[in-house]
């Protein structure tokens, strides 16, 4: 960008040009999103804000919520998921790709976003929303990430409410999930339901800044999140240093380790998540052959969970890595709560659970 502003500055004034800034071409996407008639202009003026800075993650993020609202599912896919590239730790993101992917009919994949959002801030399930009828199936979603969570009778809640709003797909979901509660008994009222919704849909009240510009939620998509904040993740328990310390000690991790057809896995995973190199080095520092599972052993743990027991966390690293969408800092991990879900890949920074294996 400094190149481009030096080149302007050269240049004889008494030739018009029109140098802009990435900042400057992101502000007029802003502003052509106060009208949804406009939307296709801010995806240009996005995508030439992105094309002068290409960490701009703000352009890809809005950009993305454009085509969303435009119903442009696979580009808005590739927009969000170069959010969580660029921020792994955006559970904002993670929300937003999982609404689309929903639309797109991956279901798994996107309930998987809701809990790796929900695993980033745990306010996601929890805070206030206000209702929206544009977006009904958004219920669905959290509600079944709620089902995964154990949390199924507040699960069933947000479905009969996606119902209430007029969603096409809720009953289904209803009769697979939710038939036996009965719903429809449990004393309690509209509001007290819309009490229990999470902010993310609250409309006017969210508000995205750029330099001065100041947009309305409400003018983006009628309520799909926006906001880019990041919160560190953590695990459940909160562990003393002692604690950890001797939970982490290769005796403990190992245990009795249990054999399935030619390895032996570790007894115990890793008390706390870990991005993909420190689960690396976990392994290895237990001692000669210990070491994370390629992708293909690892569904074989999968498969065997109830076997090997002893896993709490909602996915685990493998040692296969690979590419996607040109980035090479991705790796395997497996989804440990999803049906027959196979490794997907995931960035190397995200934090999943760590179970090590040796060969025999």
């Amino acid at each position: 960008m400094k190149k481009i502003l030096i080149l302007c500055l050269l240049i004889s004034s008494t030739i018009k040009t029109n140098c802009q800034t990435a900042q400057e071409f992101f502000e007029k996407g802003n502003l052509a999103m106060k009208n949804p008639d406009s939307y296709r202009f801010a995806i240009i003026d996005y995508t030439k804000a992105i094309e002068l800075d290409s960490s701009f993650t703000l352009a890809y993020s809005n950009r993305g919520i454009a085509r969303l609202s435009l119903e442009e599912y696979k580009e808005a896919l590739l927009d969000f998921s170069k959010v969580i590239q660029l921020k792994p730790k955006n559970e904002k993101a993670y929300v937003r790709r999982g609404f689309v992917k929903f639309q797109i009919n991956d279901v798994d994949g996107a309930i998987l976003d809701f809990i790796k959002a929900n695993d980033l801030d745990a306010k996601i399930l929890t805070q206030d929303y206000g209702t929206d009828q544009k977006f009904p199936d958004f219920y669905i979603l959290r509600g079944l990430a709620k089902i995964r969570l154990n949390q199924r009778e507040n699960g069933c809640l947000d479905i009969h409410k996606a119902k209430n709003l007029g969603s096409k797909r809720a009953n289904d979901f209803i009769q697979k999930n939710c038939i036996e509660l009965n719903l429809d008994s449990i004393n309690r009222s509209a509001e007290n339901i819309d009490k229990e919704l999470a902010e993310f849909l609250a409309g006017p009240k969210l508000e995205i800044q750029s330099s001065g510009v100041k947009v309305s939620a409400d003018n983006f998509s009628k309520g799909i999140p926006f906001a880019t904040t990041s919160n560190s993740a953590s695990d459940k328990r909160n562990y003393t240093d002692s604690e950890l310390k001797e939970a982490n000690k290769p005796e403990n991790i190992i245990g009795k380790p249990i054999k399935i057809g030619k390895l032996l896995v570790a007894q115990n995973e890793f008390p706390k998540k870990s991005d993909w190199n420190n689960a690396k080095a976990a392994c290895s520092r237990l001692g000669t052959g210990w070491r994370l599972p390629t992708k293909d052993e690892l569904f074989i743990l999968y498969q065997n969970k109830n076997i090997l027991r002893n896993f709490s966390k909602y996915g685990y690293w493998s040692s296969t890595e690979g590419v996607l969408n040109g980035n090479k800092g991705v790796a395997y991990f497996q989804d440990f709560t999803l049906g027959s879900t196979k490794p997907i890949l995931e960035n190397k920074l995200s934090t999943w659970g760590v179970r090590a294996v040796k060969s025999l």
